[in-house]
């Protein structure tokens, strides 16, 4: 058998990436995917998106579409693609999310060096494994999650200031590479807040103004300068952010403020999970660096109401490192563990077992795919020129990717308060008539068909499109993810 060496876990978590970014199609949250994808595409159409512009109250229409540092990439990104002639939507999300997959890899990298730095190579090379193969990391590390992309620049950021010299570049360069997670996810600032808080306490009263000055130029560089020129003020989109959260922080999922203590401990899987939370607390004040700047992300999203769970995914790197350190010290030092190494072996076993079946799940496991390729398949057609959504039965729904249709068309929703009769007669004096039906859920299919008739008679029957099995999956385990069929029509001039 091989011995483990760094080199062959950053193997691992690349082949791990690439399968994930070859076999996991589709995107996770609406927000990875309009908020940064739609987005970018949208710029390279020349679509002005007005929804950036804060509203008359200074608050954004839409929250989803935040910092344009990270979208920004992304049009570049496409905009080299387009020079390449590479114009399929699936080509260019796998390029993306292979990007992603090699980027993710710092994650691994800076893990490993921080936990060797503060305690040895055995140590280190279980943070390395964790990072790379945990269950959920290969699908999430190639997606366009903020959450995931801006831990990087974090773990970087400490790992400049754990350096041995005092010298003014550790500093600045620690401060100016933190600051890029917060022109990725606002939230990044707790982190970065708290590195600086560490330098205070620790009264390097030079290296934290210098810190600070680093800080501070990447902000102006990356998010002051571009906020001005659009917006006519500094940060505009941050303080629209903050103002957006402050209205409507009861207007998204909720619950209590250990919900996220519960759910960082089940994906960690328990019994290792709790382990890793004892861990994370036994050495405080030995390992503050890491400590207090992600025990303050912590403290404010249990506090916060909005809680997601996509929210926390900052933390786990750092509680996997801290948690590591802690446990493994303690296990060395416990006279029960000393006797009872064999339990230990079992339980890790145990672990390891559920892991590697999620992980072969979830790494190929592709999600909210129903509407990626009800729009993959009208594109291959090539003749859209609108098309219409039939939602009647829905309560709520997420609208298409367009990205995937490759061009821009009009988009027309019927919903119980607005029939096909109404659209008809709307239609009248439009140029680019819709010549596709999408029907979401065969709830009273039929009966809808025939409503539908009575103002666009000549309609044919193409396809259906169903939800992946992961997405049947989380359906069933909470119908909240609704991931319906879409039944496809021709609408006949």
């Amino acid at each position: 058998m091989p011995r483990l060496t760094i080199k062959n876990i950053l193997w691992l978590a690349l082949a791990l990436r690439v399968i994930s970014a070859i076999f996991s199609r589709g995107y996770g949250w609406y927000d990875d995917h309009f908020g940064v994808i739609e987005l970018a595409q949208s710029w390279i159409d020349g679509i002005n998106g007005a929804e950036l512009l804060p509203n008359a109250s200074g608050v954004q229409n839409d929250v989803r579409q935040l910092s344009l540092f990270y979208p920004g990439i992304h049009y570049l990104l496409f905009k080299m693609m387009n020079f390449c002639s590479i114009d399929n939507p699936q080509t260019k999300m796998l390029l993306v999310r292979l990007l992603h997959a090699l980027y993710s890899l710092l994650v691994v990298y800076y893990g490993y060096k921080i936990t060797k730095k503060l305690s040895d190579e055995k140590c280190a090379l279980y943070v390395g494994l964790l990072l790379a193969a945990l269950w959920f990391m290969p699908n999430l590390s190639i997606r366009n999650l903020i959450e995931m992309v801006c831990v990087p620049p974090l773990l970087i950021g400490c790992w400049w200031l754990m350096k041995e010299d005092d010298g003014w570049r550790k500093f600045f360069i620690a401060g100016f590479i933190a600051a890029f997670a917060f022109s990725i996810r606002y939230q990044s600032a707790l982190f970065i807040g708290g590195m600086g808080l560490v330098l205070l306490l620790d009264r390097k009263w030079k290296g934290t103004v210098l810190f600070g000055l680093g800080v501070v130029l990447n902000v102006l560089l990356f998010q002051g300068i571009t906020d001005y020129i659009f917006w006519g003020y500094p940060l505009a989109k941050f303080i629209a952010y903050v103002k957006y959260n402050s209205v409507y922080k009861d207007a998204f999922t909720t619950g209590y403020w250990f919900n996220y203590i519960l759910l960082v401990g089940g994906m960690l899987i328990p019994p290792l999970g709790i382990m890793l939370w004892y861990g994370y607390f036994r050495d405080i004040r030995k390992h503050l660096i890491l400590f207090l700047p992600s025990f303050i992300f912590l403290a404010f999203h249990c506090y916060f109401q909005n809680k997601q769970e996509r929210f926390i995914l900052p933390f786990i790197p750092f509680f996997i490192i801290l948690g590591s350190l802690g446990w493994y010290n303690f296990q060395k030092s416990s006279p029960y563990w000393n006797r009872h190494s064999l339990l230990m072996k079992n339980m890790m076993l145990f672990v390891v077992i559920i892991n590697c079946i999620l992980l072969s799940v979830f790494t190929v496991a592709s999600t909210k795919t129903s509407k990626m390729d009800s729009m993959s398949y009208i594109r291959s057609r090539g003749d859209v020129k609108a098309y219409i959504v039939e939602a009647t039965d829905q309560s709520s729904w997420e609208q298409f990717p367009h990205f995937y249709l490759g061009k821009n068309c009009e988009e027309y929703i019927l919903k119980s308060d607005y029939s096909a009769a109404q659209l008809k007669n709307d239609l009248q004096h439009t140029y680019e008539q819709p010549n596709y039906v999408i029907f979401l859920s065969n709830t009273g299919l039929d009966n809808r068909v025939a409503t539908f008739k009575g103002s666009f008679s000549n309609i044919q029957y193409l396809t259906t499109v169903r939800p992946s099995f992961i997405d049947r999956l989380f359906y069933w385990l909470n119908p909240i993810n609704r991931n319906t069929e879409c039944y496809i029509y021709k609408i006949e001039s």
